[in-house]
């Protein structure tokens, strides 16, 4: 700005200058009458004063542009300098809108932080209240731990007083085998279930088990847990008494036109005197397995052996070879072991008299005494058939 008014002023002062000067040396050209170019002196003069007035300004101006730079960047640059301020305004433009997305940034980041500092504060809540969940937790695991040491310990007291204990029934054993007839009617048959439990119930209490604390005189545990898969979650539900009975009952009724059925009733777990038994069913068809008559099982024996050696023969033959016979035919094992009912001392010695009374050999065939069923005890008959001795053959050919 100062250097404008500066500039003005001196621009003036030239003028005013130079017209002076021009107007003396066209007074003194006009004196002398000096013409050049053949023009009159009068014009002579006056072009003498204009180019005076013209050096005049241009040797004021060429010092003005040798000293001054900003003289001469005002006079030669100025178009630049527009330039320079259009580009400039465009960045300043650029600039101020950047600016104002930074103040905007800085909002947002303002208020995300305080946002971060709310959560910040909430998570050191979280993480007190954790924390003292966690002590919670780790004193609830040391009690626990504690109350696991001292339920081992009493718990190796209990399995020294179980393994002291007698058993009434070892896990498996089957405890009794039942026939029941299957009416037409379910309310009939499952009557006919209660009533084989019941029986059941006696035969268990007979035997040394003990009565359920809150059902005086009752010895069957019939309740057991199941776990159901409902969705993700995994459940547990108590499959009550009369489900068990209503299961049964279905189960005996699955198969059409049946007359009879076998029941046989098995211990699941080791029973201790004057502990309840957790029983478990399996069910058979009843039907007949060997009609009166019919051979169970035949071996050749020979008459000339001695009575003892006859002897243990027989019995090893009725004790293996009749009771897997019967077993294999679909004869149902009794809670003893036998499947044959039982045989008098005396009767097996009338076998061996009659074995060795042929002299030789002779084939003993084990029949049943009646029909017999499939929970049915087989009694068994003998009936013997000599047989053609092979060295006496051979000696009369």
């Amino acid at each position: 700005m100062t250097f404008g008014i500066a500039f003005i002023l001196l621009m003036l002062a030239l003028g005013g200058f130079a017209a002076y000067q021009g107007d003396r040396v066209g007074m003194a050209v006009g004196k002398k009458r000096l013409s050049i170019f053949g023009l009159r002196p009068k014009y002579t003069s006056r072009v003498i004063t204009v180019l005076t007035g013209i050096i005049i300004v241009m040797i004021t101006m060429a010092g003005v542009l040798l000293i001054s730079h900003t003289a001469r960047q005002s006079l030669f640059g100025l178009e630049d300098l527009q330039q320079q301020i259009s580009s400039l305004s465009v960045q300043l433009a650029d600039l101020q809108e950047q600016q104002r997305s930074l103040r905007q940034e800085n909002t947002r980041l303002q208020e995300m932080n305080l946002a971060l500092a709310s959560q910040t504060e909430t998570l050191q809540a979280l993480n007190a209240a954790l924390n003292e969940q966690k002590n919670i937790l780790q004193a609830a695991i040391e009690e626990l731990e504690q109350d696991y040491r001292d339920r081992l310990g009493k718990s190796y007291l209990v399995y020294d007083w179980v393994m002291q204990q007698p058993l009434v029934y070892t896990a498996g054993q089957l405890i009794s085998s039942y026939v029941i007839d299957v009416p037409d009617s379910r309310d009939a048959l499952e009557q006919e279930v209660r009533s084989m439990l019941e029986e059941l119930n006696r035969q268990v209490l007979q035997d040394g088990a003990g009565e359920i604390d809150e059902r005086p005189g009752w010895a069957l545990v019939l309740e057991y847990t199941v776990y159901e898969e409902v969705g993700e979650e995994r459940r547990e539900r108590t499959v009550t008494e009369e489900e068990r009975i209503s299961k049964l009952v279905d189960a005996i009724r699955e198969t059409p036109g049946l007359d009879s059925v076998v029941v046989q009733a098995f211990s699941l777990t080791h029973t201790i005197e004057r502990f309840p038994v957790w029983p478990d069913f399996r069910l058979l068809v009843d039907r007949l397995i060997f009609p009166q008559g019919d051979v169970v099982a035949a071996h050749v024996f020979d008459g000339r052996e001695s009575g003892r050696s006859l002897f243990n023969q027989l019995w090893g033959w009725l004790q293996i070879e009749v009771r897997q016979a019967a077993l294999e035919a679909g004869v149902l094992e009794r809670p003893d072991g036998t499947v044959t009912a039982p045989f008098e001392v005396g009767l097996l010695y009338d076998v061996v008299e009659t074995i060795r009374s042929h002299g030789g050999p002779v084939t003993v065939q084990a029949i049943a005494s009646r029909d017999v069923r499939t929970n049915d005890e087989l009694p068994i008959a003998f009936h013997f058939e000599p047989v053609a001795d092979e060295l006496e053959t051979d000696k009369q050919e």
